[in-house]
């Protein structure tokens, strides 16, 4: 099969935009995670944001290992990804599930060998955070397969501003450490409900198209 020129100027461009959306994402990302935590350093003090942070080491911890990493399944999968999404997401759900319950049972002896037993409670709820990522990796990689780094931008930002305004807020109503750790899973939802409206849109915009060449 010939190289269809219009077609591969037409990915290069997707690819580029997407690009330019990414970086932009990852900046305002950055910045605004950087202005939020000097705020709620300030706000909580050096024992109650050290806590948070030992909390926030395990987390990142798992998120590592979290989904196994079969989410790219979806992004180099050659034909249409909905017939793989449905099992690519059961296996996200079950690793994390097993990955959250680990961080759970484990929370206590990590706290304590980092020398804050007081973040327990705090890795225990973070581990929630674990499955709702992995709740989300196959919509997110549908999107990352489509060039949707516009849309993957909007859903990251108000994820953090939500997460954002819910922990400064309960870190003045004097919560402490699990300010931080309710406000992060608090952003979650909406990162989780407008990735799976965005791939389901997809998805069935792609049947349709499927179901009308086949006419």
């Amino acid at each position: 099969m010939e190289p269809d020129p219009a077609r591969e100027q037409s990915l290069l461009s997707r690819a580029s935009g997407a690009l330019a959306w990414s970086f932009v994402n990852t900046v305002v990302a950055r910045l605004g995670v950087l202005g939020i935590g000097i705020a709620l350093a300030r706000l909580l003090g050096p024992q109650e944001f050290g806590t948070y942070a030992v909390a926030l080491i395990a987390l990142m911890a798992v998120l590592s290992f979290n989904e196994l990493g079969v989410s790219l399944a979806i992004v180099r999968w050659p034909s249409e990804p909905g017939a793989i999404a449905p099992t690519v997401n059961t296996i996200s759900l079950i690793a994390s599930a097993i990955i959250a319950a680990v961080t759970y049972v484990l929370a206590a002896p990590f706290a304590a060998a980092m020398g804050e037993p007081g973040a327990t409670t705090v890795v225990q709820l973070l581990g929630l955070s674990v499955i709702l990522s992995g709740a989300v990796a196959a919509p997110a990689a549908i999107l990352q397969r489509q060039f949707k780094q516009s849309t993957r931008m909007l859903i990251d930002q108000v994820t953090v501003w939500v997460g954002a305004i819910t922990s400064i807020s309960l870190a003045i109503a004097g919560t402490g450490a699990m300010s931080l750790a309710i406000g992060r899973i608090a952003g979650v939802p909406e990162l989780e409900l407008e990735a799976v409206r965005a791939a389901f849109n997809f998805l069935t915009g792609s049947f349709l198209s499927s179901q009308g060449e086949s006419r």
